[in-house]
């Protein structure tokens, strides 16, 4: 359905929760999309905060998170932090309790 919707087939597809794992939302998306979907989580107030973390997936390509950081830093003047997939994202999982 992505494909009807939007008609670049290079358009990146981010997503800015940190409860929904990327590499599940990119395996939902046919094979020839999968490198363009990744995650920018911003902290909050995202207005204030600096830090935003760029969350790759598996199928992730190094040209997309270059784009991302790129994107991140001239455009939007944040502080881009590349991390993998994980639970919580890193910022989210440094409030979780230590078990």
């Amino acid at each position: 359905q992505l494909d009807q919707v939007i008609q670049n087939p290079t358009a990146l597809l981010l997503s800015n929760t940190s409860t929904l794992s990327i590499d599940a939302i990119a395996s939902a998306l046919p094979p020839s999309r999968r490198q363009y979907c990744a995650g920018m989580h911003f902290f909050s107030p995202a207005h204030v905060m600096k830090l935003v973390e760029i969350v790759v997936s598996s199928s992730t390509s190094k040209e997309t998170t270059s784009l991302i950081q790129l994107i991140t830093a001239k455009r939007l003047r944040k502080v881009g932090v590349v991390v993998g997939n994980c639970e919580g994202f890193v910022g989210n999982r440094m409030l979780f309790p230590y078990t």
